[in-house]
């Protein structure tokens, strides 16, 4: 599973910083780090801000990523 390839492309193509996306989820940015490296993966309430933010659906996100 490459999900944190995949919450990395999206981020960037919306021009956010790491930083940038913690803050308006409320988490740190390492944990943002941690969620594009694969070291960890986001709860699915954060799964769902991911996807709002990003205007894709979870299921594209999951689905992409397999």
């Amino acid at each position: 599973m490459e999900l944190g390839k995949n919450l990395e492309e999206e981020r960037e193509s919306y021009h956010f910083t790491q930083r940038e996306v913690a803050d308006i989820l409320h988490v740190s940015r390492q944990t943002v780090s941690n969620w594009e490296r694969d070291v960890s993966y986001p709860d699915l309430e954060s799964l769902v801000y991911l996807s709002d933010l990003y205007h894709i659906s979870v299921d594209q996100l999951l689905k992409h990523a397999m």
